[in-house]
Parts: structure tokens; C-alpha cells; sequence
């Protein structure tokens, strides 16, 4: 009753025991979990592969794979192919290793692929090396080519749902299809004050005044070089946990994203796209068109309603668009049974077309 999706073994305890009953459950889901975290590592495998982008930066991708991918006693997956996964950000490196993990566990995909962007994580720029828009959707043909992959089901989330909708209007014919997992509501360069706004509002509402404050210290001083990099990672550490539904039992970030993050991609990558989108005429939207494409928000995302619903009528009329209930920006922590419920049913009617 506690945790319906954990697979508990019998317990028995003799007459004349006594016991904490609030320990041993305690121990019963500390056993569960361990048990749930076994089972679903042995399901898949990950491998690393490093792949090198047009300017000599080096990109650390990441392929999960279900074990006996392929074999005749394996129920096929909804999708056909490769999800080629984009994180958010900018400046931080993949987290979205759940997200693929929740993708092979459930039948829905028997290969992921995911990948650090350039200048976090292990992907560091190369001597010389700069961000631009155009690098950045390079940098997504290079991982698909790695691969050997002429068309890829891309999942963006937030910053990275940004980058995919790029990439598959530039891109068309090497996208199966498009999903949007919170992406960033910008289509110009106009909308990202408007955004950002409604995203300081979330913040505050979310983790407070002192928290808040604390955030606003941390973004002054990515801007000095000596303690940029240290303050993006404050920054994030307060962020992240107000990306949950429920911020208080959310979990630290791990010491691997935080160290990750990286200050100089932060702001180089949101000024490329201001830039690239003011030189650009207003793009059309997403509707429909050459690949099927789908957009989620949790329904208490970062972005607030208003512009959430305004991005999906302008940006999205003719794809589908979803509101995930009881979750935030990381629907595959808040809400996973519904969420793959959801991204299980539209892969599976595109796979019967």
C-alpha cells in the first residue's frame, strides 16, 4: 500500500517476536529498492563511446541497449530504431539516464542514446573551439552518424527540446519522430525575457525568498571568471531541487552533474541563440508535417500555464500536446508511470501507421 509498484517478498515473523514495525518497513523498502535497482540493471546494458565533432571537440555519448536486443523471445519495442536523447540546460551535462532506463524497462525502446553537449561534462570544448547554433545541431549529426543512424526518434528536454525542434526543421528527413518533454517555450528571440520570467516566478514560488535570493547571488557571479564555474554549480544545486513536484523530498543533485556543469557553454550557448534566432524570419510551427511529434508538460511545469498553453496553440496545433498531472519539469521522476503510459501510446500508433 505504501509503494504499489514495489514487488515486496513474503515476510514471516515468529509469535513470540518483537519488532519495530517502523524499522523493519524501513528495511522491507530499502530491500525492495535495492531489489527494483538490481532487476533493472540487469536489463540493459550502457556502453561509451567517444565521437569527435566537426571542430575537433570531443563528445562523450552514452548507447543503453536491452540485453538480448533482438532475440525472438523478447516482446518488440513500440519504437523501431534509436531515441537519441537531448538534456537540458545550458551548461550542464546529461542527466537522463532514467529517462532512458524507464524507456528500455518498459518496452518502449530496446536502444537509447544520449550524450554530453559540447563544453560540459565530459565533452569539452577543443582549443579554439566556440558554441554556435550551427555546432550544436552538428554536434547531433555527428552522434547520429556515429551511430549509423539515417533517421533517430528525438526526445528534447527543456533547453535540449529547444535544440531538437531546431534540428528538425533543419533537419527533416533524419527525424522518425519528434518528442518535446518540457521544452523551453521560445520560438524568437523575443520570447526568452518572458520565459525567463516565468521561470524566476517558479523558482520563487517554489523554493523561496532566501532561496531565491541565494539563486540571484549565484547568477551575478557566473559572469566573473575566477568563481564562474563554482557558482553555476551553487546555482544549479539550488535550481534543480525546485524542478521536482515536490521540492522538499527531492534529492540532492549527485556530485558527478554538479561537477560537470560548466559556466563559459551557460552563457555562450543562450547568447548563440539569441543571436542565431534574430537573424532568422519567424519559424513556422511544429504542426504535424513530415514526422509525428508530440509535446508534454507537467501540468505544474516551470513555465507556468499561461505560457505553456500559449506555446502549444502557436507552436505545436496539429502535433499532439499533453499536461502530465502532479509533475513538474521532470515528469520522468514525478510521474513515470504515466509518463511512459503516455510515450508508450504514441510511439505504438505511429509503429501501426
Amino acid at each position: 500500500q505504501i509503494r504499489p509498484e514495489s514487488n515486496l517478498a513474503g515476510v514471516i515473523i515468529s509469535g513470540d517476536a518483537t519488532c519495530d514495525v517502523n524499522a523493519l518497513l524501513d528495511e522491507l523498502m530499502d530491500v525492495a529498492e535495492d531489489a527494483v535497482a538490481a532487476e533493472g540493471s540487469e536489463m540493459w546494458n550502457a556502453s561509451t563511446k567517444v565521437v569527435e565533432a566537426s571542430d575537433g571537440t570531443m563528445l562523450r555519448t552514452k548507447l543503453y541497449e536491452r540485453k538480448g536486443k533482438g532475440a525472438s523471445n523478447l516482446t518488440p519495442p513500440s519504437v523501431e530504431g534509436t531515441v537519441l536523447l537531448l538534456h537540458g540546460g545550458p551548461g550542464v551535462p546529461d542527466y537522463l539516464e532514467a529517462l532512458a532506463a524507464m524507456l528500455i524497462e518498459d518496452g518502449i525502446a530496446a536502444s537509447v542514446a544520449s550524450f554530453d553537449q559540447r563544453g560540459v561534462g565530459g565533452s569539452p570544448l577543443a582549443p579554439g573551439a566556440c558554441i554556435t547554433v550551427d555546432l550544436l545541431l552538428e554536434d547531433i549529426d555527428a552522434v547520429r552518424k556515429a551511430y549509423g543512424l539515417d533517421d533517430v526518434h528525438l526526445i528534447g528536454h527543456s533547453w535540449g527540446g529547444l535544440l531538437a525542434r531546431t534540428y528538425a526543421r533543419r533537419r527533416p528527413e533524419c527525424i522518425a519522430s519528434l518528442v518535446l518533454l518540457s521544452p523551453t517555450t521560445v520560438s524568437g528571440a523575443s520570447d526568452w525575457p518572458k520565459m525567463e520570467r516565468a521561470v524566476m516566478t517558479h523558482n520563487r514560488t517554489k523554493g523561496g525568498w532566501l532561496n531565491f535570493i541565494k539563486m540571484g547571488l549565484w547568477s551575478l557571479l557566473i559572469h566573473f571568471p575566477f568563481v564562474s564555474d563554482y557558482a553555476a554549480r551553487r546555482l544549479f544545486g539550488h535550481i534543480t531541487k525546485n524542478y521536482y513536484f515536490d521540492p522538499v523530498t527531492a534529492p540532492d543533485p549527485s556530485t558527478e552533474f554538479l561537477e560537470g556543469v560548466s559556466a563559459r557553454p551557460m552563457i555562450a550557448s543562450k547568447r548563440a541563440f539569441l543571436d542565431y534566432a534574430r537573424d532568422l524570419p519567424v519559424a513556422p510551427p511544429l504542426r504535424g508535417g513530415a514526422f509525428p511529434s508530440l509535446c508534454l508538460f507537467g501540468d505544474e511545469d516551470i513555465y507556468g500555464r499561461e505560457l505553456m498553453r500559449e506555446f502549444c496553440d502557436d507552436e505545436f496545433r496539429g502535433g499532439h500536446s499533453l499536461f502530465v498531472p502532479r509533475s513538474s519539469h521532470l515528469p520522468w521522476s514525478d510521474r513515470p508511470i504515466e509518463l511512459s503510459h503516455l510515450l508508450g501510446m504514441f510511439y505504438l500508433e505511429q509503429s501501426k501507421r
